[in-house]
C-alpha cells in the first residue's frame, strides 16, 4: 500500500534502538576487584602452616566481599532473568574460595596426623588446580568474547 494513493494510518509503530556499552570499561570496573580477590585467595595457598587461621578466614572474607560485588553487578545489569557470564565468574570464584579453605583444613589435619610430606604435596596440588582453573577461565573467556 506504500505506492498507492490510498492513505493508511497505523495505530502505533515499532522502533528498535540498539544501545552499546563500552564493555572494556564495564568489565574493568566490575571485575578488577574480583581479580584482586582471586590473587589474595591464591596467596593464601602459599601461607606457612603457622598461619592456619588466616588460610581459612581470608577465603571466607573474600567470599563475603565478592558477594557484595555480585549484588552491585546485578543491580547494574537489571532483571534479565538469566545468568550472565559475569555472574558465572563470581560463582567460579566462590568454588575456588571453598577449595582454598578445604586445602588449608586438609593441610592442618594431615600435619596433625604426622603426615607433613603429604600435607605439602596436597598444598602443591591445590596451588596447581587453583592456578590452572583461573588460567583456563581466562583462556575460555578470551576465546569466546574477545573482539
Amino acid at each position: 500500500m506504500f505506492g498507492a494513493e490510498a492513505r493508511t494510518e497505523f495505530a502505533g509503530f515499532d522502533a528498535a534502538i540498539m544501545l552499546r556499552r563500552s564493555s572494556a570499561i564495564y568489565m574493568l570496573k566490575n571485575l578488577l576487584p574480583l581479580f584482586l580477590l582471586v590473587l589474595v585467595v591464591f596467596a593464601t595457598l602459599f601461607f606457612p602452616e603457622t598461619m592456619f587461621r588466616e588460610r581459612v578466614t581470608i577465603p571466607v572474607t573474600s567470599i563475603l566481599a565478592s558477594a557484595v560485588l555480585l549484588v552491585a553487578v546485578n543491580s547494574q545489569i537489571g532483571d534479565v532473568g538469566y545468568t550472565v557470564v559475569v555472574e558465572e565468574m563470581f560463582y567460579i570464584f566462590f568454588v575456588l574460595c571453598l577449595m582454598a579453605m578445604l586445602a588449608g583444613y586438609r593441610h592442618e589435619k594431615l600435619r596433625d596426623a604426622g603426615r607433613k610430606r603429604v600435607a605439602v604435596v596436597s598444598d602443591h596440588v591445590a596451588q596447581i588446580i587453583y592456578a590452572g582453573t583461573v588460567l583456563a577461565i581466562i583462556v575460555v573467556l578470551y576465546r569466546r568474547y574477545a573482539v
